[in-house]
């Protein structure tokens, strides 16, 4: 008899530990960067920049306190190989948001230049997330050099009367396409195609665009991001294809959405129309729990 018991407990004891290390990875939770927007983004070096950044935790438990860094990189590559700029600590309640504003320093060494100022959260590990490569985001600069003085024999009359007005050259940046998936569940990490092109008549320099969730047939900043991309540079003309994947936040509740880009959402690239930045998948796409995702390509 006591042998019997004895086995009863422990499977009993088996099926309660598995039960609570399946409660804990249900509640573990998500932490994403929303979005990191600088007040000037030509700055030259040694000045000093102050950054907005929007965290949210996707999850269905309180983050605790945690760790996180503001770092300087010149590529997308956003990591804790890059320079510190800053530390700062976080603690965010479940299904919220948190905006907070910090100050930073453009090293002193900085050339002139295109960088990017990332955002990482929770550098320590302190919070356990179904996803951990999706804790990074970051802001576009250009850091400035010395104005340059006219060049050799540059006059600096005004315009001769009667002479014609010619507008300047401009980029004109258009979604053309946006391909998302029919279907996902929450949680889900799914694969988006997009095709950018400068439609205008001048080159467009790096610019960063991000991708939302939208509950209606248009998209705006006001839409859940889902992900951002960089493209380094449009030609004139020309289109860059963008194979981009996003996860489909876990507590997106069941129905019929749109996915839809903005591009060059830091504005810095000059347009010609600056109104037609924003695209969206022409089909909607079913979320649901029982929904099945296509694989992702390799």
């Amino acid at each position: 008899m006591s042998i019997r018991l004895s086995s009863a407990l422990v499977s009993c004891s088996v099926q309660f530990v598995a039960l609570l290390g399946f409660a804990s990875a249900a509640s573990a939770g998500d932490l994403i960067v929303q979005g990191v927007h600088a007040a000037n983004r030509t700055p030259k070096p040694g000045d000093t920049l102050q950054l907005t950044v929007h965290m949210r935790n996707l999850g269905v438990t309180p983050s605790g306190s945690f760790d996180n860094a503001i770092v300087w990189s010149p590529d997308m590559a956003i990591d804790l190989g890059d320079t510190t700029l800053r530390s700062f600590r976080e603690n965010i309640p479940a299904g919220k948001t948190e905006s907070n504003r910090y100050q930073v320093q453009v090293p002193a060494t900085a050339i002139p230049g295109v960088y990017f100022v990332g955002v990482i959260l929770d550098t320590g590990n302190a919070y356990k997330e179904t996803r951990e490569d999706n804790n990074t985001a970051f802001e576009v600069v250009t850091v400035q050099g010395p104005a340059a003085g006219p060049g050799p024999g540059a006059g600096g009359g005004a315009t001769p009367p009667g002479a014609p007005t010619v507008p300047p050259a401009r980029a004109d940046l258009v979604v053309a396409s946006v391909v998302g998936p029919a279907a996902a569940a929450p949680g889900d990490t799914v694969a988006v195609r997009v095709i950018v092109r400068n439609a205008g008549n001048a080159d467009a320099r790096i610019f960063a665009s991000t991708i939302h969730l939208s509950r209606n047939a248009t998209v705006n900043a006001q839409d859940p991001v889902l992900g951002q991309f960089a493209i380094l540079g449009l030609r004139s003309g020309e289109d860059a294809t963008e194979d981009v994947r996003v996860t489909i936040p876990a507590a997106t509740a069941a129905g019929a959405y749109t996915i839809g880009v903005r591009v060059d959402t830091q504005a810095t690239v000059t347009e010609s129309d600056e109104t037609n930045n924003t695209g969206v998948d022409t089909k909607q796409v079913a979320v649901g729990a029982g929904a099945v995702a296509p694989a992702l390509p390799p």
